[in-house]
């Protein structure tokens, strides 16, 4: 008989073997009976989410991005309800240890020899730690304005929904330099999956 892992975190197909009634009934094994992380191990994916720059960014400006809205488009499903954010600042709908993973499209102008997107995030909602650089740069003998992509990930365990936040800032931006956006293609973006119960 093959084991099978139900939606409901029960396995079908066990012989009972040297486990007690208790543990093992009718070929079936009840998670009540097994510990907390082994319960957790076999839940799927409960929460994700993909947001992305909805406009440009202002050229030689270095700020927080703020024109974000979560993809709605091309056959998106996010899962398990949704990220809050409030100026550009990001809060979790629930604890967990959360994967963070962001790209961004940068249009690095002509001499512009670093061009940064960085994600801070704070665990007391008011001091911000730089965690992941999204980088470039255009050499100076070059005499074109140069479009650009790198990618930026954070694993964060987020205990309190209250103060572990985070943000995407825009920095080192020439006179030429900005970050791509679109409200109908994710040219600069990021995803949250929970992991893991924190």
């Amino acid at each position: 008989m093959p084991v099978t892992i139900n939606g409901d975190g029960s396995i079908t197909g066990l012989s009972n073997g040297s486990l007690s009634a208790d543990v093992l009934t009718d070929s079936t094994l009840g998670t009540t009976k097994l510990t907390t992380a082994a319960q957790n191990s076999l839940k799927t994916l409960s929460f994700f989410n993909m947001w992305r720059v909805t406009s440009d960014t202002s050229a030689n400006t270095d700020a927080t991005i703020t024109n974000w809205a979560q993809v709605n488009s091309d056959g998106y499903g996010g899962l398990g309800g949704n990220m809050t954010v409030s100026s550009g600042i990001f809060s979790f709908p629930s604890t967990g240890i959360y994967l963070i993973q962001g790209a961004f499209r940068i249009l690095t102008g002509n001499q512009d020899s670093t061009v940064n997107v960085i994600l801070y995030a704070t665990q007391d909602n008011s001091s911000y730690s730089s965690v992941s650089f999204t980088s470039g740069g255009n050499a100076t003998s070059n005499s074109t304005n140069t479009n650009q992509t790198s990618i930026s990930a954070h694993i964060f365990d987020v205990t309190n929904t209250s103060t572990h936040k985070f943000r995407f800032d825009a920095e080192s931006m020439g006179s030429e330099s900005f970050v791509h956006g679109s409200t109908s293609s994710s040219q600069s973006w990021f995803t949250v999956i929970k992991l893991a119960e924190t």
